[in-house]
């Protein structure tokens, strides 16, 4: 075997080749160059795992012809490495044993022949991803040790400060007075070198996520990581006389006092957050339900929905149903949702409204954005006409703000394009989504070819999952799906349905999902089904 190795240039990454290469031509050495890296070459995972360090950067090229130790070896890896991408080189591997690559942490998995250039691309996006990683974990380390300075007394104050009190009340439970909890806070703020309340709740939460030298005063654990925020899925659909909007379905979680106020209850245009969705033939935000004009902003209060978002579907210029996704944003949640408006005079996206829940750098970047047409998850999605989801923004070449989506924590998307309104003036709704605190853990494209339902995309747990890409996956009738295509509106499923085709074919139960449909110029073109797997 040829050990042949260079060392990386100084502050860059490093190729770390398993194995023995295939004899392809291929130049590891020119290949590792052409992507400024270095290049190391180990016989075996053991030997490498033995020699560098666990921190390094970079990506693993692991050659293998051997299918089952191959998933073990992966695993181990990844286990081992905190950033380095992994990418396995086979000649022996069907469809499902990629998947299980993946799942056990692949970046990619290649065959052989090898051209250069496929694995310099390859190579490239994989340190990218590594050194975001590495990035990302630094942040998280630098906000420890800056609340390792804060006093027992201050962190009591910010976390009664995160759970949302207000001065008085923090003043209360501590028995203290409000001007020693403005000391305790101003004190803290000043020592951490912050100039706002959200920055400083902000740097406590990437402390928190990095889970280092960061501890609550009051002993209770952090929220266990994938804590949905999602509250509850509404659809509202117009009266037989067009008169009011009736709401079709709904499910909710942990908000059955919420559902009460529900029943019954009828918007008309420009009434109530549907009503205005309604009038507005638009999408709409409402940041705090408490302080706004939502009409049951007194049961949400109780049930701890603090935000709502919505958006209209249209099918021949008319509005079939306005979705509502109701949320609890609190302070350790991740999340987006945007209204790009295509402008046809100009073929550009700008922002039109959004709400942005500790995101704020991706909140200061999209106000001043313009996204031509094919450009940007809400460009992609108006050029296709089509639903588009993705992950692993660094890879996706029609992802333009990749850094602020990794920087606020962010794994996966979905843009649903607005466009059979029959406006000259259309909208694409955007929603981003955190997979420590997702508001969806599956999100899924599929197109109708005319026959039935194809998935095009996957992504579960802000991973894609490649079912659709290696093998045709279709909706079974009973799905949700399915119905949602023989019915032509959205369709919420609940547990005890088949609600959704979440693995080539087998039914998934969740707790909550719903089926979107997409229609453009009077045809049907695709579903998006958004849901929350039960885990058992």
């Amino acid at each position: 075997m040829n050990f042949e190795s260079t060392p990386p240039p100084p502050n860059k990454p490093t190729v770390y080749s398993v194995g023995q290469m295939p004899d392809s031509g291929l130049n590891l050495v020119e290949v590792a160059l052409a992507s400024g890296c270095g290049l190391q070459q180990y016989e075996t995972p053991r030997a490498l795992e033995d020699v560098a360090s666990p921190s390094v950067t970079g990506c693993i090229l692991y050659v293998t012809d051997s299918v089952h130790r191959s998933e073990s070896d992966v695993a181990s890896l990844r286990n081992h490495f905190r950033f380095l991408s992994i990418i396995v080189l086979t000649n022996s591997v069907s469809a499902e044993n990629i998947v299980q690559l993946v799942r056990q942490g692949a970046h990619s998995v290649l065959s052989d022949p090898l051209e250069p250039g496929a694995l310099t691309g390859t190579i490239d996006a994989a340190v990218e991803k590594s050194l975001s990683t590495k990035n990302l974990a630094d942040s998280g380390s630098d906000a420890s040790v800056r609340m390792a300075e804060a006093t027992p007394k201050e962190l009591e104050v910010l976390d009664l400060v995160m759970a949302g009190k207000k001065n008085r009340e923090i003043a209360s439970e501590l028995n203290i007075t409000v001007r020693a909890v403005e000391d305790r806070r101003f004190r803290l703020m000043r020592k951490l070198q912050v100039e706002s309340v959200a920055e400083l709740v902000e740097l406590a939460v990437t402390a928190r996520f990095n889970n280092q030298g960061f501890v609550s005063p009051t002993g209770a654990p952090p929220r266990p990581s994938r804590d949905i925020c999602l509250k509850g899925i509404e659809v509202w659909g117009p009266s037989d006389d067009s008169s009011e909007l009736d709401l079709l379905q709904c499910a909710y979680r942990d908000a059955s006092g919420f559902r009460e106020a529900s029943e019954g209850i009828t918007f008309r245009r420009g009434q109530g957050l549907p009503g205005q969705i309604w009038q507005n033939r638009a999408p709409v935000f409402l940041d705090e339900l408490i302080n706004s004009s939502f009409v049951r902003r007194k049961a949400a209060s109780e049930v701890g929905m603090t935000t709502a978002v919505g958006f209209p579907v249209f099918r021949n210029r008319k509005v079939v149903a306005v979705v509502l996704f109701l949320l609890e944003a609190r302070p350790d949640v991740r999340a987006a949702f945007e209204s790009w408006r295509i402008d046809p005079q100009s073929d550009h996206l700008t922002l039109s409204d959004g709400t942005y829940i500790n995101c704020n750098r991706l909140r200061r970047l999209s106000h001043c954005l313009h996204l031509p047409v094919g450009e940007g998850l809400a460009g992609t999605a108006a050029e296709q006409r089509r639903p588009y989801a993705t992950a692993r923004f660094q890879e996706d070449t029609n992802v333009v703000r990749s850094a602020e989506f990794v920087a606020d924590h962010l794994t996966a998307a979905a843009a649903l394009p607005l466009m059979d309104s029959g406006s000259l003036i259309d909208d694409v709704f955007v929603l981003l989504n955190s997979n420590a605190t997702p508001v969806f853990s599956l999100i899924q494209v599929w197109e109708d070819n005319g026959y039935g339902l194809k998935l095009v995309t996957e992504i579960a747990d802000g991973v894609p999952t490649l079912n659709g890409q290696l093998h045709p996956v279709g909706a079974e009738p009973d799905t949700l799906q399915a119905r949602c295509l023989d019915q032509q509106r959205p369709l919420i499923g609940t547990i005890g349905e088949a609600s959704m085709v979440a693995v080539a074919g087998k039914g998934s139960p969740s707790s909550i999902a719903i089926a979107v449909p997409t229609y453009s110029r009077g045809r049907h073109v695709a579903v998006t089904t958004f849901g929350c797997l039960q885990r058992t």
